[in-house]
Formats: C-alpha cells, sequence, structure tokens
C-alpha cells in the first residue's frame, strides 16, 4: 500500500473537476428514486451485487446512490473509482488478487471482499469526469458485450438525469427570485404590450398580473414621460439595447414611481427583457438635495454676515456677498485669494497664528480687527469650524458678525453705567451726609425735647414743647421716608422676624396718631377681632410704619367725620396666621383717573392736594413695598370726596414662645454697675446721651473720638461701649477695628450713627460691633439694646447673628451685566475671567463648607476673605456681605444657611458663564 500511495492517480484538470463536482450541490444530498433505480437496474443487467453512483470528492469517495454496500463512503486512496475517472471509456478489474494494485487493497481484503469491478466515468462536462456508475462482485467475473453497451446506456442516463436535477434546481431558484425580487422583471414586445411581469409589479404599482397583461403599458405611464419612453422603446425594436432610461409609472392609486429601466431586446423573438429599479426615495432625496442646496444659497447670499469657506492653508473657496457690505470688496475679487494674501500687513502674523490653531484645534472663535476698503477699521466677531467631508479634503466653514457699532455701543454704554455709578456713589454720600447732618441736631432736639417734657413745666411751656416735640416728629418721618425710598430703591430693605405683641403694636399706632385726630376733632375708633393672635413673629417697627402710615393718610386727607381701623383674622393655622388691617375714613377720596397711579412714589392726587395737605408722596408707596416684602398685598376703595378704605392683609408665623416677648416688655432700666465708655464727638450729644444714661444708673466715661476711646481702653476695661461712627482724628469704623483686632479687646459695642443707609448696620456687623442704633433714638430703645447685648434678655450671639442674617436680604442676588461691563466688552478677557471664576471659586466655596463642617475657624475666615472680590466683580454685594461677617464670626450656627445661599449662587454663576462663553 505503501508504494501504491506513491502513485495515486490524479487527473491533469483536478482542481477544475473538483469545482465543477462541488457546482452540481450533489455530495451530501439525499437520496434519488430515479437514480437508485438506475443503479437497481444496471446490477440486475450485469449480475452483481453491489451497484453505485460514485462521487470521487478530493479525500474520499461518496455514492449517490448505493444498491448492496453497507458504507456511504470510502477514503479516495483505496477506491477503485479514482482509476476509472482517470479513463475516457469502460474501466473493468476481472480478478482483483491478480492485479497489483489492488491485491493488497483493505476493501479486497476485508469487507466487501471485491474481486471483479467495472464502471463507466460519469463526465458531465467534456473531460471532467465527477465519478462513476461502477458494478462490484465478490467473485471475479468478466462482463459481457451486451452489459458493456447496457452499462454505458445506464452511465449516460445517471449523466442526464445529474444535469436535469441541476437544471432543475437552476430554474426553480430563478423562479423563486423571479417572484421574490423588488426589482420590477418583466418581457414585453414591441407591440406595446407586457407579456410577463414579477409579482413585484403587483406589489409596487397595485395593479394585478392580469391588469398589467391585459393593457398596453403606455396606459400606465406619466403622460409627460409618453414620447421619451416611445424613443426608447423604437430603439430596442432595432436591436439597441436601453441602459438607465427613466420615466414615471402610475400606480393604483393614481400616484407615480420613479423607475430606471435596463432592457435588452432578443432579436430572434423580437421580445424585450427588462428590469426596473423604484428610485422614488432617492429621486425625491435628489429633489430635496436641490431645494435644501438652494435654500443654502438663498441663506448663504442673503445672510446677514459674513459665510465663507476656506481652505486648511487659507484659499479662500467661497464666500458671499455680505462681505461688500461689511468690508467693502466685492466676494469676485476675494474667491481665490489666500487669508494672507487680503489681510493688512499687522494682521498677518494673526492669520498664521489661526490657521495653526483651526488645523490643530478643529475650531477657532475670536475677534478679528479688518480693514475696510475705505481704510477703516471694522471689528469681526467669528466662530470657525472644519468640516470634513465623506469625499475630498477637509476644509473650513465660518461665519462672521460685524460687532463694530455694537462694540462702540457697549463702550457707550460702560461709560454710561460709569457715570450712573458715580451718580449713584454722589447721590448716596449726599444722603449720607444729609442724614448724618440733620439726624445729629434732631437726636439733640428731640433728646432734649422728650427731657423736657419729664420735667416741671407750665401749661404754655409743655405746649411750646409739645409743639416741637410733633415739629421734630414729623421732621423725622419725611427724613426716614426718603431714606426708606433709598434701601428700597436699591432692594436692600431687611426685615426684622423677632416675636412681638401684636395688639400692642396697634394700640400703640393709636396712641401715637390720637393726637392728630382729636387736633382734628376727628372720631378716631379702632376695632380688634377677640380672635386676633397676641404674640407673632416678624418686624414690629416696619409694622407700626405701615399703620402709622395708612391712618396719617386718612387723618391728613379727612376735614370732618371719622378714621376707624378694622383689625380682623381672616385664618389662622398651628403654624401662621393671615391679619387684614382696614383703614377707612371720610375725607375727600382719590378722583378715578388719579387711582391707577396712588402708589407711585413721589405722587399725590394733584398738586392742590400737595400744597394744602402737605407731604412727600412717599408713605403709600412705602407701605406697599412694605406689605409686599411680607408676602402680603395691600388694595384700596375709593369714591371722590366719600371717602377711602386702604386694605392691607399680611401672613405673619405665630410665635411659640410668649414668654420672652412678655419678658421684654418688664421694666428694666436699672443698670447699676455698669461702665459705659461714650465715644461722640457731638457735645449736645454727649450731654443728651449722658442724660439718658445717669437716669439708667450707668457709670460714664466720654471720649470726643476713636483715638481717645483707645487711650482710654488702654487704662480702663468697660462693660458697653457706645460708638459713633462719623468722627474727626478717627472714626467709628477704624477704631472698632483697632480694639477688635489691634488689642483683641471683646467688650460689646454699639454703634450710634446718624446714618441711615443700605447696608450700614451689615457693615458695622462686618468689623465686629454688636448692635446698632439709628438717631435720633430714645431711651426706650438704648435701654433694649443695652440689655441685649449685656445679655440681660437672651443669649447675645442669637441676637447679633439674627440680626446680621435679616440684614442679609438675599445672598442669592447679583447682577450679571456688572460682570460685563467689568470685562470692557472683550470676549477674551471675559473668557479668561470666567475661566479663573470656574477654577478657583468653586473649590473654595466648598473649603469653606468644609471647614464650617469641621468647626476650623481659621480656614472659614481665609475662604470668606477670598470669596469676597469675585462676588464683587458680579455686584453680588449681599454674598459680599455674607462672607464678611463669616470673616469675623467664623463658626457661628447661623452661618450654615448663609454657606447654603453662597452654593446656590455659585451654581448659578457657573452655569450662566458656561452658557454665555459656551465653556
Amino acid at each position: 500500500m505503501d508504494n501504491n500511495k506513491k502513485t495515486l492517480p490524479i487527473p491533469e484538470n483536478e482542481e477544475t473537476r473538483l469545482k465543477i463536482l462541488h457546482e452540481y450541490n450533489l455530495l451530501d444530498s439525499l437520496p434519488e428514486e430515479q437514480l437508485d433505480n438506475i443503479t437497481r437496474l444496471a446490477a440486475v443487467i450485469c449480475e452483481v451485487p453491489i451497484a453505485l453512483v460514485s462521487l470521487i470528492d478530493k479525500d474520499r469517495q461518496w455514492f449517490k446512490s448505493n444498491i448492496g454496500l453497507d458504507a456511504e463512503e470510502t477514503p479516495r486512496d483505496i477506491s477503485f473509482c479514482q482509476y476509472a475517472i482517470m479513463n475516457d471509456a469502460f474501466f473493468e478489474v476481472e480478478n482483483a488478487l491478480n492485479d497489483d494494485r489492488f491485491k493488497a487493497n483493505p476493501l479486497v481484503l476485508g469487507y466487501p471482499n471485491i474481486r471483479s469491478y467495472a464502471s463507466f466515468p460519469l463526465f458531465v462536462k467534456a473531460g471532467y469526469a465527477i465519478g462513476t456508475l461502477c458494478m462490484i462482485s465478490d467473485k471475479p467475473k468478466k462482463l459481457r458485450a451486451d452489459q458493456k453497451e447496457a452499462l454505458k446506456i445506464l452511465a449516460d442516463q445517471v449523466v442526464n438525469f445529474i444535469k436535469l436535477q441541476k437544471e432543475s434546481a437552476e430554474k426553480e431558484q430563478f423562479v423563486k427570485f423571479f417572484d421574490l425580487t423588488y426589482e420590477l422583471l418583466c418581457l414585453a414586445g414591441t407591440d406595446g404590450y407586457f407579456k410577463e411581469v414579477s409579482p413585484s409589479f403587483t406589489r409596487k404599482l397595485g395593479f394585478s398580473t392580469e391588469e398589467l397583461l391585459s393593457r398596453p403599458f403606455f396606459d400606465f405611464i406619466h403622460p409627460d414621460d409618453f414620447e421619451k419612453t416611445a424613443t426608447e422603446v423604437a430603439k430596442l425594436s432595432v436591436g439597441v439595447p436601453t441602459v438607465s432610461f427613466i420615466n414615471r409609472y402610475r400606480t393604483k392609486e393614481n400616484t407615480y414611481l420613479w423607475l430606471d429601466w435596463n432592457a435588452t431586446p432578443d432579436p430572434e423573438t423580437g421580445m424585450l427583457y427588462a428590469v426596473a429599479r423604484d428610485i422614488t426615495a432617492q429621486h425625491r432625496a435628489e429633489e430635496l438635495l436641490i431645494e435644501s442646496e438652494e435654500r443654502y444659497r438663498i441663506f448663504f447670499e442673503n445672510v446677514q454676515g459674513i459665510l465663507l469657506t476656506h481652505s486648511l492653508d487659507g484659499e479662500i473657496l467661497s464666500i458671499n456677498s455680505s462681505i461688500s457690505e461689511i468690508i467693502g470688496f466685492e466676494k469676485e475679487l476675494l474667491i481665490g485669494k489666500n487669508l494672507l494674501e487680503i489681510s493688512p500687513e499687522e494682521n498677518k502674523e494673526k492669520v498664521r497664528a489661526y490657521l495653526k490653531q483651526i488645523s490643530t484645534n478643529r475650531t477657532s472663535n475670536g475677534i478679528y480687527q479688518a480693514r475696510h476698503r475705505d481704510g477703516s477699521m471694522r471689528l469681526i466677531y467669528f466662530r470657525n469650524i472644519v468640516i470634513s467631508p465623506k469625499r475630498g479634503e477637509d476644509y473650513v466653514m465660518g461665519n462672521g458678525i460685524d460687532i463694530t457699532d455694537r462694540v462702540e455701543m457697549e463702550q457707550e454704554l460702560k461709560r454710561a453705567v460709569e457715570e450712573a455709578a458715580k451718580s449713584a456713589k454722589v447721590k448716596d454720600e449726599f444722603l449720607s451726609n444729609m442724614s448724618h447732618e440733620i439726624r445729629t441736631p434732631m437726636n439733640a432736639v428731640m433728646g432734649f425735647t422728650e427731657i423736657l417734657k419729664e420735667s416741671d413745666l407750665s401749661a404754655q411751656q409743655l405746649e411750646f414743647v409739645n409743639a416741637i416735640s410733633k415739629a421734630g416728629e414729623h421732621l423725622l418721618v419725611i427724613i426716614n421716608d426718603i431714606l426708606d425710598s433709598s434701601k428700597m430703591e436699591s432692594g436692600k430693605l431687611a426685615l426684622e422676624h423677632i416675636p412681638f405683641d401684636l395688639p400692642a403694636a396697634i394700640l400703640d399706632a393709636k396712641r401715637l396718631m390720637k393726637d392728630k385726630a382729636d387736633d382734628k376733632n376727628l372720631g378716631f375708633n379702632f376695632y380688634l377681632e377677640s380672635e386676633i393672635p397676641r404674640f407673632i413673629m416678624g418686624d414690629p417697627v416696619r409694622f407700626n410704619q405701615i399703620l402709622v402710615n395708612l391712618i396719617g393718610n386718612a387723618l391728613k386727607f379727612t376735614e370732618k367725620g371719622k378714621v376707624e381701623v378694622f383689625c380682623s383674622l381672616l385664618e389662622q393655622t398651628d403654624q401662621d396666621c393671615l391679619i387684614e388691617i382696614k383703614v377707612k375714613d371720610t375725607g375727600i377720596g382719590i378722583p378715578e383717573d388719579k387711582q391707577a397711579f396712588i402708589f407711585d412714589r413721589f405722587h399725590q392726587a394733584d398738586e392742590s392736594t400737595n400744597r394744602k395737605f402737605g407731604g412727600t408722596g412717599l408713605g403709600l408707596n412705602i407701605s406697599k413695598v412694605l406689605v409686599e416684602m411680607q408676602g402680603g398685598s395691600l388694595t384700596f376703595n375709593s369714591v371722590e370726596n366719600e371717602g377711602s378704605e386702604f386694605i392691607a392683609t399680611i401672613r405673619f408665623d405665630l410665635d411659640h414662645n410668649p414668654e420672652a416677648v412678655i419678658e421684654q416688655m418688664k421694666p428694666k432700666d436699672d443698670f447699676t454697675g455698669v461702665n459705659v465708655l461714650l465715644v461722640e464727638d457731638n457735645e449736645l450729644n454727649q450731654i443728651l446721651a449722658t442724660q439718658h444714661l445717669e437716669k439708667m444708673k450707668v457709670a460714664i466715661d466720654i471720649a470726643d473720638n476713636g483715638d481717645v476711646a483707645i487711650q482710654k481702653l488702654k487704662q480702663k476695661s468697660y462693660d458697653v461701649i457706645l460708638m459713633d461712627l462719623q468722627m474727626p482724628v478717627m472714626d467709628g469704623y477704624v477704631a472698632t477695628q483697632i480694639i477688635r483686632e489691634g488689642m483683641g479687646i471683646k467688650t460689646p459695642i454699639i454703634a450710634m450713627t446718624a446714618h441711615s443707609l443700605v447696608g450700614e448696620s451689615a457693615k458695622c456687623f462686618a468689623i465686629g460691633m454688636n448692635e446698632y442704633i439709628s438717631k435720633p433714638y430714645k431711651r426706650e430703645e438704648l435701654i433694649r439694646k443695652m440689655r441685649i447685648v449685656l445679655d440681660l434678655v437672651e443669649d447675645k450671639q442669637i441676637q447679633i447673628a439674627s440680626e446680621v442674617v435679616s440684614s442679609i436680604n438675599n445672598p442669592t442676588s447679583y447682577d450679571f451685566d456688572t460682570f460685563l461691563a467689568f470685562t470692557g466688552g472683550s470676549s477674551e478677557f471675559g473668557k479668561k475671567l470666567a475661566s479663573t471664576y470656574l477654577k478657583t471659586v468653586p473649590a473654595k466655596i466648598e473649603e469653606l463648607s468644609n471647614a464650617f463642617a469641621a468647626k476650623d475657624g481659621e480656614k472659614v475666615k481665609q475662604a470668606a476673605h477670598y470669596l469676597k472680590p469675585s462676588l464683587e466683580m458680579f455686584s453680588a454685594m449681599d454674598a459680599v456681605e455674607a462672607c464678611a461677617y463669616m470673616e469675623k464670626n467664623s463658626l457661628d450656627e447661623k452661618n450654615r444657611p448663609l454657606i447654603e445661599k453662597l452654593i446656590q449662587l455659585n451654581t448659578e454663576l457657573s452655569n450662566l458663564l458656561r452658557k454665555h462663553y459656551e465653556i
């Protein structure tokens, strides 16, 4: 067998023979009855027990038909058939034991004990035998001539069967393709009728096969396509094939499909073989593309700004007509030029840097200075990006906007803002000086008037003193209205949230206004519902101001009749209550055409009203703002010459600890043993304060200014320091800072100032003062503040923190326009500032929060100090004041809500900066 293996027969065309064998898909296929009948007949004719149709593969012989052999295949290298396919005709072995090629073959020595073998090769294609029809016997045998002839005929029948089976399979595949293809396949005649159509025609067009075959195909063609279709059919009739001819075919629903045809004529039959492809979607896409390109062209040419494309090395590929309006050059002069070529000499380095940047980063934006044809400079804001098309080279698409006028306008606006800021500063300084200059003498006037009332006076003297007191109070109301209006205008009027006795506050207003009612001989009645809660949380001073303004207005504009005040409880829960205050008069009323303006600032019904009744025209405006700041509303009803009715509704939290309020109401003006340092430069105010303090049994030392106060503190300790703010040599602010930071003295300091402007109290608390009194003041106010700082009522730190938090109205407020003005209109500078903010401020706020949680006071101070300049850029002054307070009171528990507000503010500012500068 080893020698046989070396000389095994391999046909010269083996590679092609195997390819043909595999094309017939016979190997490992199911048995065929007709083929088995042929094999069985061969076995009978040749009188042998075994007959096979054997197919010779690369390494095996496989039996497509098997009669008498218990095997499906055997190895090729021991097969007899491998020799049979080497011959063009009959191959026979009469006795294998006598044949050197086969005598040692395992098929001879073992099952099936082959002795004789006879076969014809199966040539499915000339020269290529894929196998054999072979006869096998276990006895030596030689076929007769008639048996050989019969075997040849049967071998030809096997070949015919195999070919027919292949043809049948191919036809079946074609029919399946014909039935299932999405393409439109048809056979048509030059007479204009379809002869056969694929089912896809029905699926696509909706017509049945019968409808399509019974009518000329021109019935289905769009009328506009008749002529060109007829031309194509005529060309086909003379043998010219059609390639990619497009026309429209009608559907059952009377719509049209766009079809792309390929057709070939058969010269022998005159038939047309055609296939069509539905390109409706493609055609629509092309139409949309054309429409899109047209819209883009229109947009490109008409957009208000520069649109251009250029190569990565700077060659201008396209540009719209707006360029001529912006820099004076026609687009035809620029297309094909390089950016460096058309740039002024002073800009060439910038252009080179831009080309390098956009090649690396794939995007670029900024401001470019372009020189106009007339020599002027224009500022162009550009935003460019690299486009990578599916075909072709990368290029840059960009747009530019002429911002020259806008920048000039922003510069003008910046100058206007600066002027407005200067004007506001001048106004604040004026109001500050006015407040100080008027309140300082008023403090003395009203203070000494109060002292005079307590002395023995004749009836006439008491009348004069009362007149002085009323005049002073009237003047103080005007001053307070103006200052309150200024605070409201800046949005920084603060409200307290402390417990107070509601009925007592209402009756205080009655006592205060009763004399005015008596002077005009008016009825003056108050009605309080018994259900009204006694103790509530709010701002008693501002509540009193609302009542006094409304009652004062009613008394002022009522000449006869009465003024009535009704206080009602509208609703109440466990947590709060809704109170209604109604002030009704029988006065002059408000004309209907003036009612829309009654709450405007500085507005009265008419000039004659102002001349007759006086006033600033601020009372109602201030009252409405104060009511709305507490979440309430102020409305009115009025009929001219009959009277008016003003209705205020305010929701108050209930006070669940009334004992503290009751405790505060008890008189406690004995301060025996308390040493006070009075720091005051005004001699009259020194005398007045001394009078008040002596009645409170206080030991007093006086310092004329801050420097003297510091010298006294070096020599003696005090329980309380009363500190004026505006003094010569050294003012109260500087003195307080030295006392707190330089000397480390923690003695309570009460600020006593004639200033009453926005942020004044917060400024005092921020530098380390503990309380704040606005001049002119009454002894009762001084007593209350003294009790607070000396811990005679409640915990001092809680009171101070409450004052500070209430004075910081809204730590999340800011003005982004202030930041934009600060950048000077430069987007590059603004983006740099924004990036710096985003890198530092959020981290510093997180550091502040962590330090507070860890009770690390020093780190709280450092972080709070760091944040102030960044927040000032956004005019977030309440947040700045919050940071200033945290610097001085680093571990105060009241800092917790302030930190939460700073986190909220930072989130808003960070999001705004990212969006504005696209960071």
